[in-house]
């Protein structure tokens, strides 16, 4: 008898400790949050003429609560790559660009509902491949503050998709040094480029932007030939090897001063050395003149 009563005991002690832990159990489950994120990687495509690639990725927010959420707000941290294409948002009526972050204000957000966001981006960057973040909160206010204790965060990947096409180029800034004593400043940039395909380029056609003010072609010695083509100033260089690279300084000169802007370099493969440009083969980047 006291062997029975003994093991019904264990028992429900045993029993009564397991549904106290199933009860801690229960209660320690994490509630949802108000608002959850995810986000898709972006991969970024190839570079355009001035040397821009776009890419896009989506953002999915969702309402975990019984409300409504009238002002759902989206929070891009600048991350000094990746640019919001500004003339193409979706789902963003409202705007706010800050030095550190951009902020979209979205349409209210219905109990339960789910929404997502197409967002596009421009980059003048090249790589490396990397992360980015995204936040979602309840906004505070029209300066990008939220509701304390409503963020949810997410991050994704950010990718390059490897260079096609004929050429990559890039080029240095440019900038004048101070008035000689006839008030004429000199300057230089340096423009690499690759041939990115398995066969020798016979003439890369070098070619920059038009200059504003009275800027003009200083010295550019490593030039077969030198040339305007559309308003362009063309230098016709020597034969390009597959897979070679090549490093050219283009001086230029001035008469008086210039404002920092932004200018534009190309190369394509010409049929001659003075002859018409191989259509689809034109790579360009862009840099700064100061």
């Amino acid at each position: 008898m006291l062997a029975t009563i003994s093991r019904t005991a264990v028992a429900a002690v045993l029993g009564a400790g397991l549904a106290l832990s199933a009860t801690s159990a229960v209660l320690a489950a994490p509630a949802k949050p108000l608002l959850s994120i995810t986000a898709t990687d972006l991969t970024y495509g190839q570079p355009d003429l001035t040397g821009t690639r776009s890419g896009t990725n989506t953002v999915t927010i969702t309402n975990n609560s019984g409300s409504e959420i009238e002002r759902p707000m989206l929070t891009f941290p600048d991350n000094g790559r990746d640019d919001i294409n500004h003339g193409d948002l979706d789902g963003c009526p409202m705007a706010l660009g800050r030095p550190d972050r951009f902020v979209c204000y979205a349409e209210p957000l219905g109990a339960g509902e789910t929404r997502v966001f197409s967002v596009n981006w421009l980059t003048d960057a090249r790589g490396p491949a990397g992360s980015a973040a995204v936040r979602v909160a309840v906004a505070a206010d029209d300066e990008g503050n939220p509701v304390r204790g409503t963020t949810s965060r997410t991050s994704y990947g950010v990718s390059f998709a490897p260079l096609t096409g004929t050429f990559d180029i890039t080029a240095t800034d440019l900038t004048y040094g101070p008035q000689d004593d006839n008030g004429v400043q000199h300057g230089s940039t340096a423009v690499t480029i690759t041939n990115l395909t398995g066969e020798t380029v016979a003439f890369p056609l070098v070619s920059f932007a038009p200059y504003a003010g009275d800027a003009s072609v200083a010295t550019w010695e490593s030039c077969l030939s030198v040339y305007s083509r559309d308003d362009r100033m063309v230098c016709a260089e020597e034969p390009l090897g597959p897979g070679e690279q090549r490093t050219a300084t283009f001086g230029f000169q001035l008469e008086g001063t210039t404002q920092e802007f932004a200018s534009q370099v190309q190369v394509e493969a010409g049929a001659a050395v003075n002859g018409p440009v191989i259509p689809g083969t034109a790579a360009g980047t862009s840099y700064t003149v100061r």
